[in-house]
């Protein structure tokens, strides 16, 4: 790889979003198709994945499994196995740097994982999905443990994985650019100006805007609302939330406008993508 994560500041790294799962209630010969805000690795233990991701398509079974990036079209498809059964077992992740830089979008990816990391990450699947004890000092240890194990999850995708050519540059922007995005980041509900925004940069708003826009692949306001829709997909997926309350929280002037472009980001309505199933 170019960029050495481990030359960044420690605390620019962050877990964004994770979920961890198993279940054996799909029907043989499922098919869907989604758009997600997480990066996703899938293992199935019983049957087979075939997986299409950016114009590739894969088979897989237990061991190996699929890896694929967030906000990427997916397209995936359950074969059962001869006792027309089918067990998977998955996790769903983000990690960002300077709190808004996702790591997948910086990486070319395998749509494959071997073997070898597959056995791993299934035991780190077992392991994250233990209930934590009900002794405090116990459940404070298990905490450290599932810290650790997120945090191996990230080296074996970064092991398996390399940088974009554009990913060294947007990190030295996101190194250059992080009060601004720590401050889109924490402050949903307040929409900026490009002139805000380029007085937090401490750049000019011509300079800030052409320096923006060439390392980051987008203009500053669709980047803000990129971070305000996929915050809005989190609350979707982790919590009851009214999508009034995302709204607000995410700084949308009604639940209309936060409905009309998350569908344009994501392919689906709040209600939809809601009632995603768990599990890929």
């Amino acid at each position: 790889m170019e960029q050495n994560l481990l030359s960044l500041p420690q605390e620019s790294i962050e877990v964004a979003f994770f979920q961890v799962g198993c279940s054996d209630q799909f029907p043989p010969g499922w098919i869907h198709e989604k758009l997600v805000h997480f990066g996703i690795i899938g293992q199935a233990c019983a049957g087979e994945y075939e997986i299409t991701c950016s114009g590739r398509t894969v088979r897989v079974r237990s061991p190996a499994a699929f890896l694929t990036p967030a906000h990427r079209p997916l397209r995936i498809v359950h074969h059962a196995d001869r006792r027309k059964c089918f067990v998977a077992r998955w996790i769903h992740f983000s990690f960002v740097v300077f709190q808004t830089i996702d790591l997948t979008c910086l990486m070319e990816m395998p749509l494959r994982i071997p073997s070898r990391q597959g056995r791993e990450l299934g035991g780190i699947i077992q392991e994250l999905l233990q209930s934590e004890g009900e002794d405090p000092l116990e459940a404070f240890t298990q905490s450290i443990r599932r810290r650790e194990l997120l945090w191996r999850v990230l080296r074996i995708v970064c092991d398996l994985s390399q940088f974009k050519p554009e990913a060294s540059e947007q990190l030295k922007a996101g190194k250059r650019l992080a009060p601004l995005l720590s401050h889109l980041k924490n402050n949903f509900s307040t929409p900026l100006s490009v002139s805000q925004m380029a007085e937090l940069a401490n750049m000019s708003s011509s300079r800030f805007f052409a320096y923006f826009q060439s390392k980051m692949g987008c203009s500053p306001m669709e980047y803000a609302r990129r971070i305000r829709l996929n915050e809005a997909a989190a609350q979707f997926s982790l919590t009851d939330r009214l999508i009034k309350e995302v709204a607000d929280r995410t700084g949308f002037a009604n639940p209309f406008h936060l409905s009309r472009e998350f569908k344009r980001r994501f392919g689906l309505s709040p209600k939809q993508y809601r009632a995603l199933p768990l599990g890929p």
